[in-house]
């Protein structure tokens, strides 16, 4: 990699503690790889500068940097979550729009354009932040919308669309693939990252079967969605509630379209929900896929238009 603009910066402190960050385009992109630094050219500590905690405030918040590659690594590569993420999206460029980063926003080359859509505005995204997760963290969306609909978003717009933890939250994910289909330029990409049921608060429900999904795609229902909402508020760990106040739980929370994980996959169902899909509906050309990683929750698939 040649050397780049931009400035190597840090803040000790209770807000930031010893992260490392790179400073570029008005964004703070925190640097996981020492290896990075080295590759554009500049040494660490030595060139790593240090800044108030107020300055670095000022710039927001940004994606972590990437290590670039030239080709991504085979399926089944032994590797971590944040390696596999990278990698997921090593291939990307141009301009395109990650849908739910919230306060993790993925680690895209650093050269391509990114917006940041959500069903929520900043703000309720603030008053809504998990434990844990800080203000200063969190992604100003810059257009609202959502996975399940991508309203607002043109057709053959997108270079890339990336959705981290997301699809499970969707209604018809067959008719979300095939959407984002629609959205992308040709050659584009689509990353998902998606839980695997046997490593979250999923792992007692039922797997979705493909059969369940195409129902789902070719005759969608929101009367049918009760079965999603009557299932998690009876199985997921932690959210299974006393009998005595399932039927309202349920209910109430259906009325709100409470974002639950309407589906459930392992990697092997995702795949074959995917082979499905794009025979069927969405006739993407390739698709790049890792299963699970040790030390992680989720696998991950890449879709090139």
């Amino acid at each position: 990699m040649s050397q780049v603009p931009g400035v190597l910066a840090r803040s000790c402190g209770p807000i930031f503690g010893d992260k490392v960050y790179y400073l570029w385009r008005g964004r703070r992109h925190w640097v996981p790889w020492a290896e990075w630094i080295r590759q554009i050219g500049r040494r660490f500590p030595e060139d790593v500068r240090g800044i108030s905690e107020e300055i670095l405030l000022t710039y927001l918040p940004g994606h972590p940097v990437p290590l670039g590659r030239a080709e991504p690594l085979p399926e089944n590569a032994v590797v971590g979550v944040m390696e596999a993420r990278e990698i997921a999206a090593s291939q990307l460029s141009g301009a395109g729009l990650e849908i739910g980063a919230y306060a993790s926003p993925f680690p895209v080359p650093l050269e391509c354009v990114v917006q940041y859509g959500d069903m929520y505005s900043y703000d309720e995204l603030i008053a809504n932040a998990y434990s844990g997760q800080l203000r200063h963290d969190i992604v100003m969306p810059s257009i609202r919308t959502d996975l399940d609909t991508l309203r607002g978003v043109e057709d053959s717009s997108l270079d890339f669309l990336v959705a981290c933890h997301v699809i499970e939250h969707t209604r018809d994910p067959i008719g979300v693939i095939k959407r984002a289909y629609s959205k992308l330029r040709d050659g584009g990409s689509l990353v998902l990252v998606i839980p695997d049921k046997g490593r979250t608060f999923d792992r007692p429900r039922e797997l979705t079967d493909l059969e369940h999904l195409i129902q789902d795609f070719e005759s969608p229902s929101r009367e049918r969605d009760q079965m999603h909402f009557r299932e998690f508020y009876s199985k997921a760990e932690n959210f299974a509630v006393a009998p005595e106040k399932f039927d309202e739980t349920w209910r109430t929370k259906w009325e709100e379209d409470f974002p639950i994980h309407f589906h459930t996959w392992t990697y092997e169902s995702f795949r074959a929900m995917s082979e499905w899909t794009v025979k069927h509906a969405a006739p993407f050309k390739r698709i790049w896929s890792h299963p699970s990683v040790a030390d992680g929750i989720e696998f991950y698939f890449t879709f090139v238009r």
